[in-house]
């Protein structure tokens, strides 16, 4: 036994005369991570905006799940999973778009308007009902071209609008919505479980 405590000493003091500075360092900050509370390990990744927040969502349903907080574990899953309860879909995550359509004689897309003030609202709205890992995706695919990200209306809409339009051929009506609002929608729902790390 006695031998063995020695060995394992041995071998762990040759490991760490090998590492440099930076990996020695790293292996400290780990040690310390380990051994602080999950809660404070949540609000660190919180604060850090270059942390996954699908990974600060999961952790933070490891918390109220173990707190049986059910509310706010199925905000968390809503989040994780997308909504499939518009009526639920949060105000944060309700925003407003542009409405285009694309001119092929002009080579680019143009102002899709109505006359009806309160239709052109309700086509300008927008319902992110999606999962964040999905709105996170569609943010570093815009990032590679532009900072537009378009939706298709449903078939019925999009098939109703079209009718709509007096002519032999009608444009398809599109939404675009600026990338910012999909980063202010991920960065409210980090300042969201970092309030409530807190209130714990």
């Amino acid at each position: 036994m006695i031998f063995d405590r020695f060995c394992f000493r041995y071998q762990s003091i040759v490991f760490l005369a090998t590492l440099n500075n930076t990996d020695f360092l790293e292996l400290l900050n780990l040690g310390v991570r380990m051994n602080q509370p999950i809660v404070i390990q949540l609000q660190e990744l919180a604060l850090d905006s270059s942390n996954n927040i699908s990974d600060l969502l999961r952790k933070a349903l490891l918390i109220a799940t173990k707190l049986e907080l059910q509310d706010f574990k199925q905000w968390i899953l809503n989040e994780l999973n997308g909504y499939t309860d518009i009526g639920q879909v949060p105000d944060y995550r309700r925003t407003t778009g542009e409405v285009k359509a694309y001119n092929s004689v002009q080579g680019r897309y143009i102002p899709f308007v109505v006359d009806n003030v309160e239709i052109m609202k309700t086509l300008q709205t927008v319902i992110l009902h999606e999962s964040i890992d999905s709105l996170q995706h569609a943010v570093k695919e815009s990032e590679k071209k532009t900072k537009l990200i378009s939706y298709s209306y449903p078939p019925e809409i999009e098939n109703m609008l079209m009718s709509w339009q007096n002519t032999r051929s009608p444009v398809i009506p599109t939404q675009f919505i600026g990338v910012t609002q999909f980063v202010a929608i991920m960065d409210k729902v980090r300042t969201r479980i970092l309030e409530w790390s807190l209130s714990l």
